[in-house]
């Protein structure tokens, strides 16, 4: 006889171990621990006995009684026609699994330097006491790094292409250079904040076993000591006048000349330095 709505309750308030057949190949099955589930047991065309899990028991009344045999009837209609639901079912999961591999893969083959830092920024930013350091990284990123290795991916940044963002030209007062030359303590924040991003990337991609082998034997291409140093010294250009025409030199002596507190000394420095 099928089982009615006030047995299937006792049983699950019993926790009573087994499987309790109910019709069409649905029972209702209480593990030891007193857990119950709804399972479908059938055969296969070859012969292969199989239990299905259904679903976890929650309540039951006669609608959902109902529901539960409908949806036993229909896997039976696949079986007669010699599928098996239980195979189906795991091959589902196992292309959804691999789908999902595949997209996080995907994810993090395009995650670039560019996405790193701003993850990185807005993850830090609420640590930082001064709303305007959060600023300075996002400004000074978003102007010096992110047009010349803001695409690449992290592990793929090597020291050259470090170097281009700090020999970038960069003008001041007029006197044209680089980066690293003309504004040395911009450039060197710049620097420690590449190397920082690309140790976070390093960090988060080698806990990863599918990124692992990306970073095996990766040393930080930002990394000042034995790397950088070698490449970047030389002081910063604090500018030049322009050297003045000697043939304006006898005008100008005479104006020095003029002045009240003239001197020799300082006659002799100040065409040395206007000539030279």
């Amino acid at each position: 006889m099928p089982l009615n709505t006030r047995t299937i309750q006792s049983l699950v308030k019993a926790q009573q171990p087994g499987m309790w057949a109910h019709t069409r190949g649905l029972y209702l099955v209480i593990s030891v621990s007193g857990s119950a589930t709804w399972a479908l047991r059938y055969s296969t065309k070859s012969g292969k006995r199989r239990v299905m899990t259904l679903e976890p028991f929650t309540s039951i009344d006669a609608g959902k009684l109902k529901a539960l045999e409908m949806d036993a009837l229909e896997y039976r209609k696949t079986i007669r026609s010699g599928g098996d639901p239980l195979a189906d079912r795991e091959a589902a999961d196992i292309k959804a699994a691999d789908e999902t591999k595949r997209n996080d893969q995907t994810k993090i083959d395009r995650e670039t330097f560019e996405d790193v830092a701003r993850d990185y920024v807005t993850h830090h930013k609420s640590e930082w006491k001064n709303p305007k350091h959060a600023q300075q990284w996002e400004n000074t990123l978003t102007t010096y790094v992110y047009p010349i290795i803001g695409t690449r991916h992290p592990h793929q940044i090597t020291s050259d292409d470090v170097l281009l963002v700090l020999r970038q030209p960069y003008e001041k007062k007029g006197i044209t250079g680089t980066l690293w030359l003309n504004a040395r303590e911009t450039a060197s924040r710049v620097r420690s904040r590449i190397e920082i991003i690309i140790g976070a990337a390093k960090a988060k991609g080698i806990s990863n076993p599918d990124t692992r082998a990306l970073w095996r034997d990766h040393h930080n291409p930002a990394q000042w000591k034995d790397n950088l140093a070698h490449w970047l010294s030389g002081k910063q250009s604090k500018g030049h006048f322009k050297a003045m025409d000697w043939n304006d030199a006898p005008s100008f002596v005479r104006d020095v000349i003029d002045k009240p507190d003239f001197s020799a000394k300082a006659l002799a420095f100040t065409i040395l330095c206007a000539t030279r």
